[in-house]
């Protein structure tokens, strides 16, 4: 594993050298002076590694909630007739989490390619060093009047200084995507999610330990008795989830919740709640035996009677998946 990497990394080029050392420790000197280089590159290059790992799993963590949440709502989806809008969404931000990958391999063969660039250059200096030697055309102390086999032994050996490395830069990579991993599923092996309370025993409105599906754990947070909460964030975060989970339109993975007010019911209003098309009185009635009297009612209560915005009253026109309702058209039709 990374660990015995680690380790064969520290330990292996030292054996390498000391073998080195014995036919000429002006070659092991050689060598030695490429480590340097090596750890300077591994230490610029390993947090680059690291944070496009992390990045990338939490892309992954949004990708993969944004999806189930579409398959969720697939049936509104399909009633609001936005199944190509929302398959262009989905593909854009696969794009995204493409080139997001290509990046974190580009870095990967960047780090293979400098280790072998160095590795290649000192095994070049190496041979050349040799090559003058045994020609007579120099006389490099160390690498002057040494026995052919004594020359191959060098050459034999140098590659074997630079495994360890190569070995390293390729198990760093598993490390930091496995580690990446491992924080974005922390809250499933910690100790506070075996012991998160159960529903009922929040002592104040608002949530403790909240377990979402699809988008991990929430911050505690409380609710005001009275007044407006905005739940913002981005894309794929969770928001809706939330809401749902709130309104007990779906259940969480863990943690407790209340809501202010004694035993008040939640209601759960999606912007994309399907409306038929029509008319803003059949939109109202949706299939419904409500009377003319009421519809109207409920428009006037609502706003929708009069809105400046959407003019024609009760018969206004709701075109095919509510295209021409605004976001707040479609929940007060929703309402």
């Amino acid at each position: 594993g990374h660990a015995a990497a680690r380790r064969m990394m520290g330990l292996g080029p030292v054996l390498t050298a000391g073998a080195v050392a014995v036919v000429s420790w002006q070659a092991a000197l050689a060598l030695l002076l490429a480590t340097p280089v090596m750890i300077v590159f591994f230490a610029l290059v390993g947090g680059l590694i690291r944070d496009r790992a992390t990045a990338q799993e939490a892309a992954l963590g949004r990708l993969a909630t944004q999806f189930a949440d579409r398959v969720r709502t697939l049936p509104t989806i399909l009633a609001a007739y936005g199944l190509p809008r929302e398959t262009a969404k989905l593909d854009r931000r696969l794009q995204a989490y493409a080139d997001g990958t290509m990046g974190v391999l580009a870095v990967a063969f960047l780090n293979a390619g400098v280790l072998d660039f160095f590795a290649s250059l000192a095994i070049a200096i190496l041979a050349v060093f040799l090559g003058l030697g045994h020609l007579g055309l120099a006389e490099i102390p160390g690498f002057a009047h040494l026995a052919l086999w004594q020359s191959l032994l060098i050459l034999l050996l140098a590659p074997e200084y630079f495994l360890p490395f190569r070995r390293y830069a390729e198990l760093y990579h598993a490390k930091a995507e496995g580690e990446a991993a491992a924080e974005a599923l922390a809250w499933v092996f910690s100790e506070e999610a075996e012991t998160r309370p159960e529903r009922g025993v929040v002592p104040a409105a608002g949530a403790r330990g909240l377990v979402l599906p699809h988008a991990g754990s929430v911050a505690d947070f409380d609710l005001p008795e009275t007044g407006l909460v905005a739940v913002t964030g981005p894309s794929g975060a969770g928001k809706s989830t939330l809401l749902r989970v709130l309104a007990s339109v779906e259940a969480p993975l863990a943690g407790a919740f209340r809501l202010p007010g004694p035993n008040l019911p939640a209601t759960w209003v999606s912007l994309d709640t399907p409306i038929p098309a029509g008319t803003l009185a059949a939109a109202i009635a949706d299939g419904t035996t409500a009377t003319p009297e009421a519809v109207a009612a409920a428009a006037a209560s609502l706003g929708l009677s009069d809105d400046p915005h959407w003019p024609g009253g009760l018969d206004a026109a709701v075109l095919a998946g509510a295209e021409n309702l605004s976001g707040g058209q479609r929940v007060r039709v929703a309402v």
